[in-house]
């Protein structure tokens, strides 16, 4: 017999983010900076809305949880409101029992409401298969290791595109548990983090669209680790190499729903997705 949980969207409370940091910092024992007041930054600050968090719980014990992040972008060439989905996690005893999806529908009601068209989202090993019951997937994203910045050929209208506010970017620049740098080279921006392995940096943007979040110094990291989407690119000219799948931290499936039912999707060839429109780094 399935047991029953209770499904809640939760205030924003201390106390419910301290729940939530342990649980996420107890499945994902390396996300160190999953702390609350990380998870505060995150889901109270983002200037594109407030996060709509939902908690599984068992017996007034939190065992599963995931955030629908707002966020504005481009599809098919109009703009629209979406969330992405985040920080999903479920207690290592109540796998199996499909509280992912079940905690997606149980927060649907409230992000429709409020006039999101559309959920994003990044699966990972655990969370892929149960996010398949209800995304389309878009692509596999692509892990690339390489030096310098990967050359760019002809401009592409992507059929994805995250739209940044000046306000949203300074905010997703501010975490108060990552470091990040950007610098400008030649005329273009450069935003970076760190992986946590010697000698290697995330780039996280490469183009000319940011030139106000420009600072400088930070460390000098000779290699780049490229995660994303992004047709513009000409890897043939790039000095990157694939990382085989094998050797991927997890891997990273990039899907869609249109919360509308009306088949709104991106072409996956020209869609857009760079490691700045996620939470990875």
């Amino acid at each position: 017999m399935q047991a029953d949980y209770d499904f809640l969207l939760i205030e924003h409370r201390h106390n419910e983010l301290e729940e939530a940091s342990a649980l996420l910092r107890l499945v994902f024992p390396r996300a160190r900076h999953l702390t609350p007041r990380h998870l505060d930054w995150q889901y109270r600050g983002n200037p594109d809305g407030r996060a709509l968090a939902c908690g599984a719980y068992r017996r007034g014990q939190l065992v599963g949880h995931v955030a629908a992040l707002p966020l504005r972008a481009r599809v098919n060439g109009e703009e629209h409101r979406g969330v992405a989905l985040v920080n999903a996690a479920v207690h290592p005893e109540h796998r199996r029992r499909n509280l992912t999806i079940r905690m997606f529908f149980a927060a649907m009601d409230e992000v429709f409401r409020q006039g999101h068209r559309f959920a994003l989202a990044v699966g990972n090993a655990i969370s892929t298969g149960p996010l398949m019951m209800g995304f389309r997937p878009i692509a596999p994203l692509q892990a690339k290791l390489g030096f310098g910045t990967p050359a760019r050929s002809l401009p592409v209208e992507p059929s994805f595109e995250r739209v940044w506010s000046d306000q949203a970017l300074r905010w997703r620049l501010a975490s108060p548990e990552r470091r990040y740098v950007s610098t400008v080279r030649n005329s273009r921006l450069v935003v970076t983090a760190p992986t946590g392995r010697p000698g290697i940096a995330a780039l996280l943007h490469h183009g000319p669209d940011l030139d106000a979040f420009a600072t400088s110094g930070g460390w000098r990291s000779p290699a780049k680790l490229w995660i994303g989407l992004d047709p513009a690119i000409d890897w043939k000219r790039s000095r990157f190499v694939d990382i085989p799948r094998w050797l991927k931290p997890s891997p990273l499936n990039l899907s869609f729903v249109d919360l509308a039912g009306r088949d709104l999707f991106p072409d996956p060839a020209q869609a857009l997705f760079r490691a700045i429109d996620f939470d990875a780094f």
